[in-house]
């Protein structure tokens, strides 16, 4: 069973911990990252989860995952980056965009987004299978058809951010 730290709104850690999964109680929020690996061709590299105790099982997402309990948000970003696609980067090449505190349903999260850059290829990529099925590269206007389709993570709706993806808009060619 997986543990994690709990946190109020504004991302102070409390002297509490609670399983993956728990109801927390108003004010109570997990520290959960988002980690958009981009390409020099404006790409993202996005991954079809495997996991079915995910939010959205089965559909094509970014790297995403929990912190640990005494972990920092830069440090999860790193950690699931490598256990999800085997890619291992310095912690200084995550770069913090924004941070959303969102309540939708029973998820209550202080997301941290980052972005890390990359040119390797998709051979390169050694995807943990317990986590994906499968990788690929996709633009921004890709992610965004997909999610229409249904088949990628609806991240402006899961975050309650209709502005979710405005900081990668900014930062594609």
């Amino acid at each position: 069973m997986e543990y994690f730290d709990v946190y109020d709104e504004h991302g102070n850690k409390l002297d509490k911990t609670a399983p993956r999964g728990s109801h927390l109680n108003k004010g109570e929020y997990f520290l959960i990252v988002h980690v958009w690996v981009s390409n020099g061709r404006g790409e993202y590299l996005i991954q079809r989860r495997a996991k079915p105790t995910d939010a959205n099982p089965y559909l094509w997402a970014t790297t995403t995952g929990g912190a640990d309990v005494g972990e920092s948000a830069r440090a999860a970003a790193r950690r699931e980056t490598k256990e999800e696609l085997g890619l291992t980067f310095d912690k200084d090449a995550f770069e913090r965009l924004k941070i959303i505190t969102s309540i939708r349903g029973r998820w209550q999260t202080i997301c941290h987004v980052f972005h890390v850059h990359t040119d390797r290829n998709l051979e390169d990529i050694r995807v943990n299978p317990d986590e994906v099925l499968d990788v690929k590269y996709a633009t921004l206007r890709d992610i965004k058809r997909m999610i229409k389709e249904k088949t990628f993570w609806d991240y402006p709706y899961l975050m309650n951010d209709p502005d979710y993806f405005r900081v990668l808009e900014k930062r594609s060619p």
